[in-house]
């Protein structure tokens, strides 16, 4: 199935974030189709136009940089820590339920052995 073209419906969720930060940290400020180039092949979301990358980054730097800080590793390494922190909510989730016809405390018993 090919990717939409539309930009504006769908929100961007915190991993294509942080990879247009990485993308902007790789490529510069004045690259916007190898960034969205980039967001688009990393992903299965749908397509974000360079125009569409440049404003959410915009966003992204009112977010995270602050006026005394224009440093851009700031943005990411806190990018990391919210996907991190939405990825161990994701693994605690799936705990609770059977994994592959197991439940949780028979996975547990079979770690202690």
């Amino acid at each position: 199935m090919a990717k939409e073209h539309e930009t504006s419906v769908q929100p961007w969720c915190t991993l294509e974030e942080l990879l247009l930060a990485c993308a902007v940290n790789r490529y510069g400020t004045k690259n916007w189709d190898s960034i969205a180039m980039e967001i688009s092949n990393r992903t299965a979301s749908v397509y974000r136009s360079p125009d569409n990358c440049k404003d959410r980054f915009d966003e992204l730097k009112r977010r995270f940089i602050s006026r005394n800080d224009d440093d851009e590793s700031t943005m990411v390494d806190e990018l990391k820590k919210i996907r991190v922190e939405e990825l161990r909510r994701e693994v605690v989730g799936v705990e609770g339920e059977e994994i592959g016809g197991r439940k949780r405390d028979e996975l547990e018993r079979r770690k202690r052995r």
